[in-house]
């Protein structure tokens, strides 16, 4: 993190939305594969950004966004969910002034980029 050491958020809301992006890297982990998550910062043009990326099944990177962010919307059905985690994550972000995209491809994996 030394390209951005301090990122000033809620704590529980920060925790909330960590938590969501990697258990869900590890649900939908590539069932060949030892997974494997980075999560990095940077600062471009003044803008803080987190990104996590892990090599897990992904999904169709072609998919709307209000799809993959909306309530009770999921990419799988193989395991246990509500389609609650990404709108929550994205609300918050939402809600504090920022954005999250998502980028995936099936079989390959996912990457989320949070702009604070």
């Amino acid at each position: 993190y030394s390209k951005c050491d301090t990122i000033n958020y809620n704590p529980i809301q920060f925790e909330s939305v960590l938590h969501n992006l990697i258990t869900n890297a590890i649900k939908y982990r590539h069932p060949k594969r030892k997974p494997q998550i980075s999560i990095k910062t940077e600062v471009v043009k003044g803008q803080k950004i987190m990104t996590i990326k892990d090599n897990g099944i992904g999904f169709d990177g072609t998919i709307a966004p209000d799809k993959i962010f909306g309530l009770f919307k999921r990419m799988h059905t193989h395991v246990e969910g509500l389609g609650v985690g990404l709108y929550m994550t994205n609300t918050i972000i939402e809600n504090n002034g920022g954005k999250i995209t998502v980028s995936s491809e099936v079989n390959k994996g996912t990457e989320f980029k949070i702009y604070f």
